[in-house]
């Protein structure tokens, strides 16, 4: 993934939690380096990237268009991770900004999490786990990047 990929990918996140979140909702977002390392480049230093919103959340937009009747949270967001499937009625091409960031993520041997209600979803590599976590209003999607991936 280029710094072009990651810029794109970060514009997708934004745009998702502005359109999804209402008017009402806050968007916040950090970026930050995390050094393991000593002074040299180091295989373990890693870009982190985290933007959340405290909006309706990835199951109450699919509800409010009906396109799609996700049972729980943790449907709700393999929902959104999969190619192609959208919670925007009637806009055809839709739902590839998440399964596309993920699929980059992952063949640059970084780490994916998106949490959204009371479900949590990690993925990396060959990797995926999914967990049932307190509820939280709206979504945080974070993503580890390898600074010089291998």
């Amino acid at each position: 993934m280029s710094a072009i990929h990651l810029i794109e990918d970060v514009w997708e996140m934004v745009g998702n939690a502005l359109e999804h979140s209402g008017s009402d909702a806050m968007v916040m977002g950090q970026v930050y380096l995390s050094k393991r390392g000593g002074k040299a480049p180091d295989h373990n230093d890693r870009v982190q990237v985290v933007i959340g919103d405290v909006g309706r959340g990835i199951r109450a937009s699919f509800l409010a268009t009906g396109v799609k009747e996700p049972v729980d949270d943790l449907e709700a967001i393999n929902l959104a991770l999969q190619y192609l499937v959208t919670s925007v009625a009637d806009d055809p091409g839709r739902g590839q900004g998440l399964s596309t960031t993920m699929e980059q993520v992952i063949g640059m041997q970084g780490r994916m999490v998106v949490r959204s209600g009371s479900a949590k979803v990690s993925i990396e590599e060959d990797r995926r786990h999914e967990e049932t976590v307190p509820a939280l209003g709206g979504v945080i999607v974070a993503l580890s990047l390898p600074l010089y991936p291998g």
